[in-house]
């Protein structure tokens, strides 16, 4: 037994590691919707677009998994997630945001513990500002699952991202730490600690969190034949992440959660990588408070949920040598939320039920006198049906949102309807094959940014719209036989947007302004697969791999671009990864290719971004000490072959960097 885990090992890291073959890339565009640059007022405001899709694994990530990922944010684990797509500005702290499906950020909701996140100002969230520590799992999909009871706003977006994390459950009757601490490359150090216990009916739990890095990384520059070696500086990371939770159960099985999370982080924005400008001098900084409650009520075939969100998020951006008259620019900005509601679920003889309530509220306040002060209020309503029948299921919910925005000049109301139903069909005789089917109709709101930043922003913006279409099939083989078990997933999509916001010019080419003018067709397919070898006790090799095929194209009337792929979808993406488990050791081993693609809507060569394939690796080891204390050492190579690459045009990612981990629990 033991010469056969040895040669399967051997066998499949040695082909997993010989067929890494790395390209390198050009640079790539910026994209303003967020990060805050010099004249603003002058660039184009990119649009949601696609990077690539990474679909591992099947069903999500497991705590295990991402103990063993170690990724630097929840952007590294939302991009082995299935269907989604990560679009990263470079090193530690840089803005990563996420599409899924084809679909912009815009329209995902990101949904932490049941609660869902939001940034009016942005539109998205950054994904590299949420911390990876705690969690227990991390999802994906098009549509929540029926009976869950995340908020009711998070039902009316086209894509969702689920975390959950420690401060979820109600935790147990003895004391759970965790600690941790690391160093890594770009003089990186940072230390963890988390824990949770519960005394009777009561529950409590908390976290914290420091991290610091110099951040500046060499890298390689290639402009046309011209080959550059340099520094990216004015790379320096600084953060801290804070929370608690405090909870009381009630009788029937019903519990109280109140909870606090809240993050500071200072931080250089080195800038984009050009040959004719080196020198990078902004820096940003954020801090962010989130207050939560719910209460979940537990009965026979009956839950139902009620809470309430708030969140202030602050962020400041400071150029010192910005040629103004003052001779710098420092702009503010705050952003506040809240809302409230109610969801339940009721299970009757032959169907389940599923409806809720919510209210949201929004604004922005800032220095800039452009922006006005912008306040939206949004009204959210739902009722859904399930119910089986033999081999099908199925879902359906009808939804509606009565929107208002208000900037002190101007108010604009929207009405939108979002219906979805999707039907599942368990192939008689074969129980572990399934067809799905999926329709849905959502939208997202223009940003404040878009609505009313300058010159760029466009009062008059109407809501974007999305009509999805997924077909899907899962086949599980021979599951449990002589210790394999093969799972195979394939899925087709087609998406069609309308009233795509873009940034175009309009008084002339050095003024731009956000309109409703762009519509898209997307459509593709993917095959992903999932082999695991069981050997005896916990011992396994797992290999999982995924193919994307898709094409994003702009369908717009009469545009130049029309017929062209839409800038950074590359056509073609394919992941694969190992797992080895053995006793108390733990190996992982990730490869990633994304195709060609461009870096502008136009598809000419001088847009075109060449391919690229990454290696990662990852050792760990865990020692249990009488089934109550358990310590691990951990090391993470990123980008093990050195690749120079980029997904966005001229912010250069990080080259081979390593990251030591140390951890301790008490079980």
């Amino acid at each position: 037994m033991k010469n056969s885990w040895l040669k399967n090992s051997c066998l499949v890291g040695g082909m997993l590691i010989l067929s890494t073959y790395a390209f390198s890339q050009e640079e790539v565009e910026v994209d303003t919707s967020i990060v805050l640059v010099k004249h603003i007022d002058a660039v184009r405001i990119g649009v949601q677009d696609i990077v690539m899709i990474r679909m591992l694994p099947l069903k999500g990530l497991t705590k295990d998994d991402i103990e063993l990922l170690n990724t630097d944010d929840v952007a590294g684990l939302v991009s082995k997630v299935p269907g989604a797509t990560v679009r990263s500005y470079g090193g530690l702290g840089g803005l990563k945001t996420v599409s899924m499906r084809g679909l912009g950020g815009q329209h995902t909701a990101v949904i932490i513990d049941n609660f869902q996140v939001t940034n009016a100002q942005a539109g998205q969230m950054n994904l590299g500002q949420l911390q990876s520590e705690g969690l227990e799992s991390a999802l994906a999909g098009t549509q929540l699952v029926f009976d869950g009871l995340q908020s009711v706003s998070a039902n009316f977006t086209g894509n969702y991202l689920q975390f959950n994390t420690f401060m979820l459950g109600f935790g147990r009757d003895k004391t759970r730490l965790k600690a941790s601490v690391r160093y890594g490359s770009f003089l990186r150090r940072e230390a963890y600690l988390q824990g949770d216990r519960s005394f009777g009916k009561w529950s409590v739990a908390a976290f914290g969190k420091f991290r610091d890095a110099d951040g500046s990384y060499p890298y390689q520059f290639l402009n046309g034949a011209t080959l550059t070696d340099n520094v990216r500086g004015n790379n320096d990371y600084q953060d801290m992440h804070f929370g608690f939770k405090l909870g009381r159960r009630i009788k029937d099985n019903s519990q109280l959660k109140i909870i606090y999370r809240s993050s500071f982080m200072d931080q250089g924005l080195p800038g984009a990588v050009l040959l004719y400008n080196q020198s990078a001098d902004e820096r940003m900084n954020t801090q962010d408070h989130r207050f939560m409650a719910d209460y979940i009520i537990n009965k026979y075939q009956n839950r139902m949920r009620f809470y309430l969100n708030g969140g202030i998020n602050n962020l400041e951006y400071f150029d010192p040598t910005y040629l103004s008259a003052a001779g710098f620019v420092q702009d503010q900005f705050q952003n506040l939320s809240l809302n409230g509601g109610y969801i339940q679920n009721k299970q009757f003889d032959k169907i389940a039920l599923k409806w809720g309530l919510e209210e949201k509220i929004e604004a922005l306040q800032s220095n800039r006198e452009v922006l006005g002060v912008p306040f939206r209020s949004s009204s959210y309503g739902l009722f859904g049906a399930k119910k089986m029948h033999n081999a099908f299921n199925f879902e359906a919910i009808a939804g509606a949102q009565l929107m208002y925005d208000d900037n002190g000049e101007s108010q604009k109301t929207h009405v939108q309807f979002t219906p979805s139903a999707s039907v599942q069909y368990e192939i008689p005789r074969k129980p572990q094959m399934k067809l799905e089917f999926l329709y849905k109709r959502n939208f997202r709101l223009p940003s404040f940014n878009e609505l009313y930043f300058g010159e760029v922003g466009n009062s008059n913006l109407q809501p974007e719209i999305a009509h999805q279409f997924d077909l899907g099939y899962n086949w599980k083989i021979r599951e449990n036989y002589y210790r394999w078990r093969f799972e195979i997933n394939t899925q087709g999509y087609f998406n069609r947007v309308q009233n795509k916001i873009v940034a175009i010019p309009t008084k002339n080419l050095f003024i731009w302004s956000m309109q409703n003018v762009d519509e898209a067709m997307i459509y593709g397919g993917l095959a992903e697969a999932r082999v695991v070898r069981r050997f005896r006790g916990e011992n396994r090799i797992e290999f999982l791999a995924n193919y994307t095929w898709q094409r994003v194209i702009d369908i717009t009337p009469g545009a130049i671009t029309n017929g062209h792929q839409v800038a950074y979808a590359p056509e073609h993406t394919a992941n694969a990864d190992i797992m080895f488990m053995y006793k108390s050791l733990n190996m992982r081993i990730s490869n990633n290719f994304v195709s060609g693609r461009y870096a502008l809507n136009q598809n000419v060569p001088a847009n075109y971004l060449d391919p690229f394939w990454t290696l990662d690796a990852a050792v760990g080891y865990k020692y249990t000490v009488k089934n109550k204390h358990k310590i691990g050492v951990q090391i993470n190579v990123r980008n093990l072959t050195n690749v120079s690459y980029a997904f966005i045009r001229s912010y250069v990612m990080p080259g081979r960097h390593f990251l030591l981990t140390l951890n301790y629990e008490i079980l």
